[in-house]
Formats: structure tokens, C-alpha cells, sequence
């Protein structure tokens, strides 16, 4: 998914592992479930703030958003950082857990 909706390169090893710690090893999907969230900061999520600003920096700047036409009012004149923070929750939420649980489902 990080390659063709940001058009990452999948070959990247410093990018990738850097989604793949974030996304998978430190569960960022459970980081939006409030109360859970709030137990688990004190544990697991210490390093969550920068693990997010690192992310959104790669979405940030990627391929297809490094284009993005900033604080024009049909986008609500969002910035490029807040498109990749938002970013950020959709593909924990969404991109990651998803697909990840559909492939251990069907495979077993």
C-alpha cells in the first residue's frame, strides 16, 4: 500500500523498516483506542510521538504528496504536514491492520 498510494519504494530498507516498526511493532492501530492507549503509553507507546512525526515526515514527503497544492480552500486549506498526519491514523487504522489480518485470516 505505501507504494502505490505514496509511491514509496518498497526496496528502501531504512523506509520500509521504519513503517514496519511503527505500523506492525509497535501496534499503532490499538494507539486509537483511548483507554487502551492510555495504559499501553506508559509501556509500549513512549516513543510514539517521534515514531509519528518520522512517519508523517515520510508520507510528507513521498512522491505523490510532495506535490500537494498547500492551503488551497477546495482541500480546506490543508498544509502537505497535516494531509501526512492524517495519513498517518488512515493507514494505521485501515492500511495496515486490514490487510494484515485478511492474509493471517485466509492463510490460516
Amino acid at each position: 500500500l505505501h507504494y502505490v498510494i505514496f509511491g514509496l519504494d518498497p526496496a528502501d530498507e531504512e523506509t520500509m523498516e521504519a513503517l514496519t516498526k511503527f505500523h506492525y511493532d509497535s501496534l499503532s492501530a490499538t494507539y486509537h483506542l483511548k483507554i487502551v492507549a492510555n495504559v499501553l503509553q506508559t509501556f509500549r507507546f513512549r516513543q510514539w510521538p517521534d515514531m509519528v512525526k518520522s512517519v508523517a515526515t515520510i508520507y510528507a514527503e513521498s512522491p505523490s504528496l510532495a506535490s500537494f497544492p498547500e492551503g488551497r480552500p477546495e482541500y480546506n486549506n490543508m498544509t502537505r504536514h497535516e494531509l501526512a498526519m492524517l495519513m498517518v491514523s488512515v493507514m494505521s487504522l485501515a492500511g495496515m491492520v486490514g490487510p494484515h489480518t485478511h492474509g493471517v485470516i485466509a492463510m490460516g
